[in-house]
């Protein structure tokens, strides 16, 4: 029978290896375990490096956003409609005054009917017109609203819609006159320079966005787009549809000019009755945000 003081010696040993092989495991453990947080920070790192690199040399080939500010100020950029006037005969009543007659236009044959107009003579009506059926997140979006976006994306994946769907305001700006006019159209197979125009439409509007003001953005927009029948800018279309300056349109003209950006063919001039829908969805755009 083993005497009581080796029976303790060989416990206390058996202890002490025990204690050792848990210290040798919980070494084991956490040396792999750094290794793997090493690893994955590397990783990390790497991959935010890559991406960084990727991005600095994608964003160096975009065109240069601030070209926006020559519209409206450089003819060479925008072309603007020139009107010639004659001085009417003098009055009998007043042989000092005399009218000014209208007697020929001169417009872009390439580009249409332009004709500057300054936001604040842009009718409010017209402005909230416009953020209801084309961009609701105008106000408080970076760019671009990413809800839009997906939803295009589902439309255009599940139900073979237009890729173009989904845009903001400030990224027609940007397609507008920014990107290249051949590279703005999207033929019946998508590519993959229609994905890579889309994301530098993204890009650019966020820089037009952290750039400029929202209303310097709407009055590019409200001038440059495209309202069908050779009418660029809501002043050209304001007259070619309605025959008076957009600051006199009403409700109910203005919300029908707000409709035709989306599908310019469908106008008052060559679609009345599907113009007339189209207002409809603009006013029922208006009254889900408050705007009337």
């Amino acid at each position: 029978m083993p005497k009581p003081a080796r029976v303790v010696k060989w416990r206390i040993r058996r202890q002490q290896r025990r204690q050792r092989s848990g210290v040798n495991v919980f070494r084991w453990l956490s040396v792999i375990l750094l290794g793997l947080a090493t690893a994955v920070f590397t990783f990390i790192i790497l991959g935010a490096v890559g991406v960084t690199a990727v991005f600095a040399s994608f964003t160096r080939d975009l065109p240069d956003f601030t070209e926006l500010e020559r519209l409206g100020q450089d003819s060479s950029a925008t072309f603007e409609t020139t009107k010639i006037y004659a001085w009417g005969a003098p009055s009998q009543a007043n042989p000092d005054q005399r009218d000014l007659t209208l007697i020929y236009e001169v417009i872009d044959p390439l580009g249409g009917d332009r004709q500057w107009l300054p936001l604040d003579q842009i009718p409010q009506q017209l402005i909230d017109a416009t953020i209801a059926i084309e961009d609701r997140t105008f106000y408080t979006n970076q760019g671009f609203d990413m809800v839009g976006i997906g939803r295009a994306f589902n439309e255009y994946i599940l139900q073979g819609g237009d890729i173009q769907g989904g845009s903001s305001i400030t990224q027609q700006v940007v397609k507008n006159n920014l990107i290249e006019p051949e590279r703005r159209i999207v033929g019946s197979e998508v590519g993959l320079d229609d994905y890579q125009r889309k994301l530098e439409e993204l890009l650019l509007a966020r820089q037009v966005t952290q750039t400029y003001s929202k209303e310097q953005i709407l009055e590019w927009y409200l001038n440059t787009n495209f309202y069908g029948n050779l009418a660029y800018g809501i002043e050209a279309a304001a007259r070619i549809y309605f025959d008076k300056p957009a600051s006199q349109l009403t409700l109910a003209e203005a919300t029908l000019l707000a409709a035709i950006p989306q599908s310019p063919a469908l106008n008052p001039i060559n679609n009345p009755d599907a113009a007339k829908a189209r207002q409809e969805l603009v006013l029922d755009a208006m009254v889900r945000e408050g705007m009337i």
